[in-house]
């Protein structure tokens, strides 16, 4: 399979956090200690370094916020991987567990709950030393609401995952686990609910969790077409338009540039909004580069990292070209 260069024209260029190394390993080992994983998907932990993409996403985040960042990419994977191997009834009770970790930060473990709870809570401890009662607010707001997405995921891999390319992108856009990572990045900053309200902030974070949506998809699909989860936008675009694989990946790439434009295009309206203050317009603006930045840290960290392609990364990045096989038995350490 061809995997064409979506960020060929993007302008932002790949930028890191000078307190990579020293926070990432220290949230990993975080991570690490609640003994969340078979060894073998803590190995597949320890090789997604996700940290980086952190590092990446989030290159402007002091110290402090950047090992509350570091530590939500953390808690995400925990997430993922919970759920996807999770019946619906199974998921209700991971996702009700974590909500309860956001609502209940100090509360003492309850017997029995999925490790998630703690994980949550003591997250959020950290977070709660600094972030503004705004974005603690919205913040939870848009966690809850992407944990709950996680239910219909879960319902859509039972029933075999048929479903148009509008409905899965539709679901995608809450299951994907943008918001909350959006949320984390203006934690220090509060910002009004007006200014996010703002109808070209709406469209422009539209598109950056599209952008993260195509590249996503594409980098995982090797991974997922090997295990049979149709759960991506390219087995979904094949079946719903009836391309075959080569005319899905060209549509997902035309797709991806048209966004590109787009963005491009309200980058340039954003830069002349102004809310009535040199302090909300500062944070305002450096929310704003967040989100610009994160289609390319999410590119680079696909390759970098080894959540999707191993130590085969850097030849795909500069061959372009992956080979598809089936896998005869999937595990949840693969």
């Amino acid at each position: 399979m061809i995997v064409p260069d979506t960020m060929a024209h993007w302008p932002w260029s790949r930028r890191i956090n000078p307190y990579y190394e020293e926070v990432a390993a220290e949230s990993a080992e975080w991570l690490r200690s609640f003994e969340a994983f078979s060894p073998g998907l803590q190995a597949v932990f320890d090789r997604c370094k996700f940290g980086l993409l952190a590092a990446l996403v989030y290159p402007d985040a002091d110290k402090e916020h950047f090992r509350v960042c570091c530590d939500l990419m953390n808690m995400l994977f925990v997430v993922d991987e919970q759920t996807d191997v999770s019946d619906p009834v199974r998921t209700k009770l991971i996702i009700q567990t974590a909500i309860d970790g956001l609502v209940h930060p100090l509360r003492p473990p309850s017997r029995g709950e999925p490790v998630i709870g703690e994980i949550v809570r003591q997250f959020w401890r950290r977070a709660l030393k600094f972030a503004t009662p705004q974005a603690q607010s919205r913040f939870k707001d848009v966690f809850s609401r992407y944990v709950r997405s996680l239910v219909e995921q879960s319902k859509i891999r039972d029933d075999g995952g048929f479903c148009s390319v509008d409905e899965y992108m539709m679901n995608r856009r809450l299951d994907v686990g943008t918001d909350p990572c959006y949320a984390i990045a203006e934690l220090k900053y509060g910002l009004p609910q007006e200014v996010f309200d703002h109808p070209l902030l709406r469209e422009a974070s539209a598109c950056v969790t599209d952008l993260v949506i195509l590249d996503n998809d594409l980098a995982s699909y090797r991974k997922e077409y090997a295990i049979g989860d149709v759960h991506n936008i390219i087995p979904v675009v094949m079946r719903d338009k009836g391309l075959d694989l080569n005319e899905a990946v060209a549509w997902l790439a035309a797709e991806h540039d048209q966004v590109v434009d787009r963005f491009c295009a309200l980058w340039k309206e954003l830069a002349t909004l102004e809310f009535g203050s040199a302090e909300l317009d500062d944070a305002f603006g450096a929310y704003v580069n967040y989100l610009a930045n994160w289609p390319i840290a999410n590119v680079c960290w696909s390759f970098e990292g080894g959540r999707y392609f191993g130590s085969d990364g850097p030849r795909v990045r500069l061959e372009r070209v992956v080979k598809l096989e089936r896998k005869l038995k999937a595990t949840q350490d693969d």
